[in-house]
């Protein structure tokens, strides 16, 4: 992308043409269309190996996390919930299926966009590399807070998450006891709250 917009500025000052420039448009729209061509290549072999990486990744947890369920002792089932065991199948397969792929694309682009910006601004502004240490300083301990707090929201999040499952779970399982004792409206009102508790973690 850098090299595409660095090509785009210097066909701008030094394209030919009727000006009797040193080459001619067609030269310099062929080298653009050529860096264009290069720039849709190594994007689509990106998502390629994103894609597929993702695919082994998800693939293998899975196979292990129903692995090591299958294999559990009874005492393990007798002392987790069962919300927690579908939120790991459900929620952390749904995780590594669908947002960390995206996450690893967006994270990629703007490593290399940035990287890209600051080799340019360095090259025309080498003044500029002073004033990016406190920046980088200033980002670093941003990011240390941030994941921190991102952490412990998550944590948060999966453990609100799981009593909504068990309570889902059991209210299936028990629904012609819940109808003959009319207790549907407790049930009801004890899910809303679970569900309000989540939703502020998440």
């Amino acid at each position: 992308n850098v090299l595409a917009r660095w090509g785009l500025s210097y066909w701008s000052e030094h394209g030919g043409g009727s000006d009797g420039g040193e080459y001619s448009q067609g030269y310099f729209l062929s080298i653009y269309a050529a860096l264009n061509l290069t720039i849709c290549l190594a994007v689509f072999v990106r998502q390629l190996f994103v894609f597929f990486r993702s695919i082994q990744a998800s693939r293998s947890m899975f196979d292990d996390l129903l692995s090591s369920i299958l294999r559990a002792p009874m005492s393990f089932f007798d002392t987790t919930p069962v919300g927690r065991i579908v939120n790991r199948f459900s929620k952390d397969m749904y995780t590594l299926d669908e947002q960390i792929p995206q996450t690893i694309r967006s994270y990629l682009s703007t490593v290399f966009a940035v990287v890209g910006t600051v080799v340019v601004i360095s090259v025309v502004t080498p003044w500029f590399m002073i004033a990016l240490i406190p920046i980088v300083v200033f980002y670093k301990l941003q990011e240390r807070y941030f994941t921190k707090t991102y952490r412990e929201l998550k944590r948060l999040d999966s453990v609100s998450r799981s009593p909504v499952y068990s309570l889902f779970g059991e209210t299936l399982d028990g629904v012609t006891t819940i109808r003959a004792f009319r207790a549907q409206s407790r049930l009801q009102s004890r899910m809303v709250s679970l569900l309000d508790t989540q939703q502020k973690a998440y």
